[in-house]
């Protein structure tokens, strides 16, 4: 779903998967859910901690980029694994 980047990170050719990933960690996208296939995100230990920090109100309005790129491959998450569709506001 990351190819082996964290959610930030910014898509960078050669390793692609093969790239260390000793500083990923999953967190939950929203705090009030509980850990699914659709509320993990890949975020560096620094980015997860940060996340943690916030709600998504926030970083929906200060980052709306990042918020939609999540919420996109978070739906794809859900779509891929057979899920139904969400009720959730992203």
């Amino acid at each position: 779903l990351y190819g082996g980047r964290g959610a930030r990170s910014e898509p960078h050719p050669g390793k692609g998967i093969w790239r260390t990933t000793h500083n990923l960690e999953l967190t939950l996208w929203d705090s009030t859910r509980a850990a699914e296939v659709d509320n993990l995100v890949l975020l560096t230990r620094d980015e997860a901690d940060s996340h943690d920090a916030t709600d998504l109100e926030s970083v929906a309005s200060l980052e709306p980029a990042f918020f939609a790129s999540v919420a996109t491959k978070l739906r794809r998450a859900r779509r891929d694994n057979g899920f139904p569709e969400g009720d959730h506001s992203w």
